[in-house]
């Protein structure tokens, strides 16, 4: 991702962590905060069907979809991609909007012959978008699912954060809730209230959410409630526990690891873009 822009990632997987929370709630920095496009998901909104976007090819919706799990049956999902298949357990208890969705885009091709856009060895490989630049989605966003306290942030206090300390003496007129200031006023908050009351997650608590680790796979945004298709998967040497709290994980790789982390050693030029394209063929669902 020179300048920063929305459809950025980040640009040192291995330095310090710095997420900018911007006015219009577009966070971008050294970790996976992208814009999807499109808008915030009212609650309210039914799916009402696909368009086409004569733009990208590619079917658009009005709305995410309305909730079509099966009770009681374990989801999985094999991403096709050409240089061989990932097997992905999905989480459909842990994030059910979620795995509703990715289900939904799936099934409906909409993942068909698009691209790894953004790869970083050591880090995340991360796909989704029908742009294929890290701007674009499925033409709806939709709210996160995680619990900050089952993975452990209402045990962290900011100032105890590592990959928050760098900023307490950057300034930047746009970093807002990241601000040394706001840092120094809430250095005493958990990471859990800090993320919640300052940056302005709304968390789920009736949740069990999942731990970053190597092989989790997650949703990519552009700050809270952003969630559109694309998605990222950390790779097996990963230090990713900085994105804990701010990115729903739905699920992990139970084969195919060593594909991920091919595609992640590939060549890539200075926006983390794949010089010879990593396409994801295609995305199936098996019910279990």
């Amino acid at each position: 991702m020179g300048a920063l822009n929305p459809g950025d990632l980040f640009k040192d997987h291995k330095g310090v962590l710095l997420p900018l929370l911007a006015a219009a709630v577009i966070i971008v920095g050294l970790g996976i905060f992208l814009n999807e496009g499109g808008d915030y998901l009212n609650d309210s909104a039914q799916f009402s069907g696909p368009s086409t976007d004569m733009g990208t090819n590619r079917n658009t919706y009005s709305a995410s979809p309305e909730m079509d799990l099966r009770s009681g049956v374990d989801y999985r999902a094999t991403i096709e991609t050409n240089h061989g298949d990932i097997t992905v357990d999905l989480f459909e208890e842990r994030a059910p909007m979620t795995v509703n969705n990715f289900v939904f885009l799936s099934r409906d091709g909409f993942y068909d012959d698009l691209t790894f856009h953004r790869v970083v060895d050591g880090f995340v490989i991360q796909g989704g978008d029908p742009a294929g630049n890290g701007t674009g989605g499925p033409g709806y966003s939709f709210p996160d699912e995680i619990n900050p306290n089952s993975i452990g942030l209402d045990r962290i206090l900011v100032k105890d954060a590592p990959y928050l300390s760098g900023l307490y003496s950057t300034w930047n007129s746009s970093t807002i809730g990241y601000s040394p200031r706001s840092l120094q006023e809430h250095s005493n908050d958990t990471l859990a209230s800090f993320y919640d009351d300052v940056i302005g997650y709304s968390y789920n608590y009736d949740l069990e959410s999942y731990p970053f680790g190597p092989g989790v796979v997650a949703m990519a945004n552009s700050g809270p409630n952003t969630n559109g298709s694309q998605f990222f998967i950390t790779v097996g040497n990963s230090d990713t526990s900085s994105l804990n709290g701010r990115h729903t994980v739905f699920g992990r790789v139970v084969s195919g690891m060593n594909v991920v982390d091919e595609i992640s050693q590939v060549s890539t030029d200075e926006n983390s873009m794949p010089r010879n394209e990593v396409t994801i063929e295609r995305i199936s669902i098996q019910e279990q």
